[in-house]
């Protein structure tokens, strides 16, 4: 008698079903990383340089972006971002069986938080960096 396809995934190995429960967790604070890295080191220095020729009040949320890149960006704070993914990888529950709530549900928080972490990253670079900005556009259309 033939297996199909979907009773085959029923009999997946344990190490299958870790995987499932613990990748996308673990791509998604991969992400969140990558996002900080590449904002924190490249993007918000270059904004740096300009907010200086403003010589404006920057706002709150723009002077804390500024100061997280400039410690990043000294010594070797990039360094402290880096095992985060693992961390997370280690966090979820080991070997969970697809009967296992509690471990499905865990992953689930993980992979939702991390989302969350992710968007709102990028709106807070976006925000501060943009905030500075406004006053200066308004400044050149003559409003």
């Amino acid at each position: 008698m033939e297996k199909t396809s979907g009773q085959q995934l029923d009999y997946a190995t344990p190490v299958v079903r870790r995987r499932r429960f613990w990748l996308g967790p673990t791509l998604i604070w991969s992400m969140v990383v990558l996002v900080w890295l590449l904002g924190g080191l490249f993007v918000v220095p270059r904004f740096e340089a300009i907010f200086k020729d403003f010589k404006v009040q920057l706002p709150t949320v723009t002077l804390t972006v500024l100061a997280w890149s400039r410690w990043l960006r000294g010594g070797f704070g990039w360094l402290a971002l880096l095992p985060l993914p693992v961390v997370i990888a280690f966090l979820v529950p080991p070997t969970p069986d697809r009967h296992d709530a509690r471990a499905s549900i865990a992953s689930r928080i993980l992979l939702v938080l991390g989302l969350f972490v992710l968007v709102l990253s990028v709106f807070v670079f976006v925000a501060a960096l943009m905030l500075p900005l406004l006053p200066l556009s308004g400044a050149i259309s003559g409003k």
